[in-house]
């Protein structure tokens, strides 16, 4: 009965799947995954591609071939989904064989379910990479089935690695564990399991630095994107003066920070000069955005700390363990803090593996009081999921109308030879239902910056801004609109000697789209647009 559990599970979640996707279509949190999906069906380049950037190519691979196979069936949303359903229900599992009372058993289950439906509703790469690292690592220190948890640990890897070593680093005193009794001895074999784990992960991103590697266009893209990434992602570059190196316009060091760069404005030296000067940032003010950090999700460690406390009273063979693990979560929170903005996608998915990993080692309390604490904090736990997931069905149903007239406006702007380069993410590709982005996105006709700057993909099409005065728009939101048109007409004179006067071709519904004409001068000196 017990082997038959966890395909129960499977098959529960997977109905709840597709309820909330008949009821609620199932959708991207942002638009990194509908991009990705976009270059492995082929609809972003005219042909399917394993380059998905952030992913490892081999799943990259497997998706191009499945969107040759059938591309009509969106096989990226798919596997997001499955890799959620097997990781909860693996989690669900190991609930019900942990230690605690019944009453918490179901307690964590539903904080489980919880966190599955909002990673449902809003379908993310690196949080699905944060649940197989999770349901992974559990599976190996807790049930001792091997096989599935190296196999869940490697494909979060394969998804994203940055999720998979950063639950690997909070789970080390899981791992490790440091009991307060005579008779502790270490699991080496588990030891040489995580061994085992981060050599075969790290193997098969070597992999795909070599495939990056053979490849000039690729190679010269994934290093100029390495750093840009770094640069995006450190909130020093916004927070601080940082003046541009030599030979970047203002203009230019501003569309970077805007995540719209002009291609052919910025170079691999020139990025690393931002990214040392940012790095030089003094520890004081590193610290400042650590604490800033503190603030935001003050009332999360909180309840992570009560938690770990009461657990810590009443759960004495564990109790290092737990000090380990809560430790090693504020650690690794602050110091990522200092040189990156801690987001959502990373701050929720650490605490609830933390928080998962606490009620795994709880025993069960002998007061009453105690018993009802840790149940009041699993149940804060459980709503924080829920009223992320209420916010966001909210939002998505207040902007469907609002998201379906933009998405008309800019269908009737583009003709066969015209494309679209939206600035920042003003083409909100995630409002699609995650099974018919393929369907619905105009093939190749809409061209991104942003991590996608440089990318080869975009050879001879979005090369540079002189892509923005050949007939083709930028789509802009109204509150940005003149801040862009400005530093976009000035970006393309300093790196293209074009004198340019952005012109409102469409509107509506808080999108611009702007089309930039070239100045010319008259025999009366007047200036006139073509």
């Amino acid at each position: 009965m017990v082997k038959r559990i966890l395909p129960v599970y499977i098959f529960s979640l997977t109905a709840l799947f597709i309820l909330i996707q008949w009821l609620l279509p199932v959708q991207f949190e942002s638009n990194d995954d509908p991009i990705m999906l976009l270059i492995a069906s082929g609809k972003y380049s005219g042909q399917p591609d394993n380059h998905l950037v952030f992913i490892n190519f081999l799943i990259g691979e497997m998706l191009a071939l499945l969107y040759t196979w059938i591309p009509a069936f969106e096989w990226y949303t798919l596997l997001l989904a499955v890799c959620n359903i097997i990781s909860i229900a693996t989690l669900i599992k190991l609930t019900r064989s942990s230690s605690n009372s019944i009453g918490i058993k179901w307690l964590t289950a539903f904080l489980l379910i919880c966190i599955f439906i909002h990673s449902s509703l809003v379908l993310q790469f690196t949080r699905t990479a944060f649940l197989l690292a999770i349901a992974g690592i559990s599976t190996i220190r807790f049930s001792k089935n091997y096989i599935l948890g190296i196999t869940l640990f490697i494909i979060g890897s394969l998804i994203r690695l940055e999720a998979a070593y950063l639950t690997l680093l909070l789970s080390i005193p899981l791992i490790t564990p440091v009991k307060l009794i005579p008779s502790f001895r270490l699991d080496y074999f588990q030891i040489k399991i995580l061994f085992a784990l981060v050599l075969l992960s790290g193997t098969l991103k070597f992999a795909d630095y070599i495939h990056y590697e053979s490849d000039p266009d690729w190679k010269s893209y994934a290093e100029f994107n390495r750093i840009r990434g770094k640069i995006n992602d450190n909130p020093n570059v916004y927070q601080r003066n940082l003046t541009p190196p030599n030979g970047v316009m203002q203009a230019d060091f501003d569309l970077l920070k805007l995540f719209t760069l002009n291609p052919a404005s910025l170079n691999v030296e020139q990025l690393n000069e931002i990214h040392n000067k940012a790095s030089k940032t003094p520890t004081k003010t590193k610290l400042s955005f650590a604490i800033s950090t503190a603030h935001q999700y003050i009332q999360f460690f909180a309840l992570l700390l009560i938690l770990a406390i009461i657990s810590f009273i009443y759960s004495k063979q564990n109790r290092l363990t737990i000090l380990g693990l809560i430790a090693i979560f504020g650690l690794a929170i602050g110091y990522i803090a200092l040189n990156a903005s801690v987001k959502e996608r990373i701050f929720f998915p650490a605490l609830f593996c933390s928080a998962i990993y606490v009620l795994f080692l709880t025993q069960p309390p002998k007061g009453r009081l105690a018993l009802v604490s840790i149940k009041i904090l699993i149940v804060l736990l459980s709503s924080t999921s829920l009223l992320k997931s209420i916010n966001k069905i909210q939002y998505r149903i207040n902007s469907k109308d609002l998201a379906s007239r933009q998405f008309e406006m800019i269908n009737n702007y583009l003709e066969p030879n015209r494309r679209i380069i939206p600035f920042k993410s003003s083409y909100r590709v995630e409002y699609f239902n995650a099974f018919e982005i393929s369907k619905r996105f105009p093939s190749s006709q809409i061209l991104y910056s942003g991590w996608l700057a440089k990318i080869p993909l975009n050879t001879g099409k979005l090369d540079s801004f002189e892509s923005l005065i050949e007939g083709n728009g930028l789509l802009v939101d109204s509150a940005n609109m003149e801040e862009a048109t400005i530093l976009i007409a000035n970006s393309i004179r300093h790196n293209h000697n074009v004198e340019v006067i952005p012109q409102v071709v469409r509107s509506g519904d808080g999108l611009r789209i702007v089309e930039f004409k070239r100045k010319t001068v008259t025999p009366d000196l007047r200036v006139s647009i073509e």
